[in-house]
């Protein structure tokens, strides 16, 4: 484990991946069709962060081993789980989006990052939970970078950097 910024541990997430921080670390991430789910609660400082690859698992046989991670609406439904095993109210959590590039074009059909892109927010939606903090769409990659212990987020991408605060959708 690496450490930057503060000398904090710097944890990196893979393409089906999550990470749960209950301590200070520095969670990053690179995007481009994927999409990054950030849910973080002030009062504990328990942050989750993911990096789903497809929008719903179509079918069973698909990978193995099953890996509820890979998927936009089940990443969401067991992130939600995850919290509120430290009994954080959905009410409390900040959730974030970031990334659903698109990648190639595609004609007639709808890109993966788009679909991961409306996955997320439909599936939010039916728990009632709203984003505060998004930069989703377009055609650049994203590299995210999360502090687990404030919830800010750092986003690059061709063009620049800059930080996307709690209260900001972009």
């Amino acid at each position: 484990m690496k450490t930057l910024v503060n000398n904090l541990p710097v944890v990196f997430i893979k393409p089906g991946d999550f990470h749960l921080s209950r301590k200070p670390e520095l969670v990053t991430t690179v995007l481009g069709s994927c999409v990054t789910i950030i849910m973080y609660d002030f009062y504990t400082k328990i942050s989750g962060m993911s990096h789903c690859i497809f929008p719903t698992q179509l079918n069973i046989q698909e990978y193995k081993p099953y890996n509820e991670f890979r998927y936009v609406d089940t990443t969401i439904v067991k992130m939600l789980e995850l919290m509120g095993r430290y009994k954080i109210p959905k009410n409390r959590i900040v959730v974030k989006l970031f990334g659903g590039a698109e990648q190639l074009h595609q004609s007639k059909q709808k890109s993966v990052g788009r679909k991961n892109i409306e996955m997320a927010m439909s599936t939010l939606e039916g728990y009632g939970m709203s984003i505060t903090a998004m930069d989703v769409g377009g055609n650049e990659g994203r590299k995210i970078y999360l502090s687990s212990q404030t919830g800010e987020v750092l986003l690059s991408r061709l063009g620049g950097i800059k930080l996307v605060k709690l209260d900001k959708v972009t």
